[in-house]
């Protein structure tokens, strides 16, 4: 994939503020709009750009990878400067340069001199997720991928997903809190959802290695920071939300703005799952049109049957054996292994 592809993505997307490519002896390529004489290298989003109008060898170079860590470029990489909480990525470019950065994107100007292809967009995160999507050939138009969010149940209900689609044949990956399943292999998670690039990354190696579906728990931090925009969900589910990572979201009504973000992501055609004995989950189903509800509590699209009450304090397995494709830090709830109650009267 090229330069100008992935610019075209950008251009069409509409995160594109200015291209830059200048160089120290073409004045009207420095970072200043104000100063740019070439009508083509305008803001505006509807024109078609040209590689060739920066003059240089280098102005749409093959790319190799897309990167966010300067640490990780590859050469020929595409680097975008994403602002963090802490550092500004932009203050690391010249260390994606030195490892052989062909591109870089950034929320900020270049300095006057710099003689590479340069896009400067209204949000870095937003362009790096749609970078990895594209360039990865959009992996998750490939497969059936089902979004999990919520504060708590995303892991449990990830592998009861993977479970069921397993039993109806179709092989299905993993991405969560315990770990990532591509194809018969387990990888330690790093966080429970990836960096966009990563997510791409794992979405395509899932459907080279013969994935049809994944179960993928989608955190607010996740979607705050857009790591998931640009993938394709089939479906979705909300768990419920309770106080939690509010040292990042601030308080409650911008912690459920995050969680409801997966579901503003849904195509048309996409179901939302919702939990509706959650109050939460009761208000983001009444916001939505098409959409199945559960609950025990609360009438809903789906209810569990008849549930005699028991003087039961606690299940105890009745095997510890764990089917291979579930992480040893969980316990399975399979038919082979399902707990049964011991020490109970109705």
């Amino acid at each position: 994939m090229t330069w100008a592809e992935l610019h075209g993505v950008l251009r069409a997307s509409g995160v594109i503020s200015t291209d830059a490519a200048p160089s120290s002896s073409d004045p009207a390529r420095t970072s200043d709009p104000a100063r740019t004489s070439d009508p083509a290298r305008t803001s505006d989003p509807a024109r078609t750009w040209d590689p060739a109008l920066a003059g240089l060898p280098n102005s749409n170079p093959a790319i190799t990878d897309v990167a966010y860590d300067s640490r990780t470029v590859q050469r020929g990489a595409v680097f975008v400067a994403l602002k963090g909480l802490h550092a500004d990525g932009t203050a690391f470019v010249r260390q994606a340069l030195d490892r052989g950065a062909a591109a870089i994107v950034s929320e900020d100007p270049p300095s006057p001199g710099f003689t590479l292809p340069w896009a400067v967009v209204t949000d870095a995160r937003l362009a790096l997720a749609l970078m990895a999507a594209a360039f990865f050939h959009h992996p998750s138009t490939e497969m059936q991928v089902v979004g999990i969010t919520g504060t708590n149940g995303k892991t449990t209900t990830a592998y009861l997903l993977s479970s069921i689609f397993e039993a109806a044949g179709i092989r299905c990956g993993v991405l969560g809190t315990v770990a990532y399943k591509i194809g018969d292999e387990l990888r330690e998670a790093t966080r429970t959802t990836p960096e966009a690039p990563d997510v791409q990354r794992l979405l395509r190696e899932m459907v080279d290695r013969g994935s049809g579906a994944c179960a993928m728990e989608v955190s607010s931090h996740a979607l705050a920071l857009r790591r998931v925009d640009g993938t394709s969900f089939a479906a979705a589910v909300f768990t419920n939300l309770t106080r939690d990572h509010l040292d990042f979201h601030g308080d409650m009504p911008s912690y459920f703005a995050a969680k409801r973000r997966l579901f503003e992501l849904l195509p048309v055609g996409a179901t939302p799952a919702i939990n509706i004995d959650d109050p939460y989950g009761a208000e983001l189903a009444g916001s939505l049109g098409r959409k199945i509800t559960y609950g025990i509590d609360q009438a809903a699209d789906i209810n569990p049957g008849p549930q005699r009450p028991t003087s039961c304090s606690r299940f105890i397995p009745s095997s510890t054996k764990r089917p291979a494709s579930i992480p040893a830090t969980k316990t399975s709830t399979d038919a082979a292994t399902a707990p049964t109650i011991r020490g109970c009267t109705p």
